[in-house]
């Protein structure tokens, strides 16, 4: 289960002291819907609600599922981690623009 408050700081702040809505919520769930399964991957265990894994155990985790055929690095991770977060951006700010 995905920590949405803290994804949601991670995407607009850097710190996640106050709640967020249902619906900001519902919308941030449907945008990681439209990431790649390993951008999704990235996102659920780096942002997890109980227990979040490091940027190693992220990468060890894609191997595991055959996504990657050798192992991937922190750095790759971290930019997986990066690109996934813009796109969830990206999709969050397009859908407020097309409500104005």
């Amino acid at each position: 289960m995905i920590n949405v408050e803290k994804l949601y700081y991670a995407l607009f702040f850097d710190d996640w002291k106050s709640r967020i809505s249902d619906q900001e919520t519902k919308k941030i769930r449907k945008a990681i819907s439209n990431l790649l399964e390993r951008e999704k991957i990235v996102i659920e265990n780096r942002f997890a609600l109980i227990n979040p894994l490091t940027l190693n155990e992220t990468g060890k985790l894609i191997w595991a599922r055959n996504l990657k055929r050798n192992y991937v690095s922190r750095e790759r991770v971290r930019q997986i981690e990066a690109n996934a977060i813009r796109k969830l951006r990206n999709f969050l700010c397009q859908d407020q623009q097309t409500k104005i």
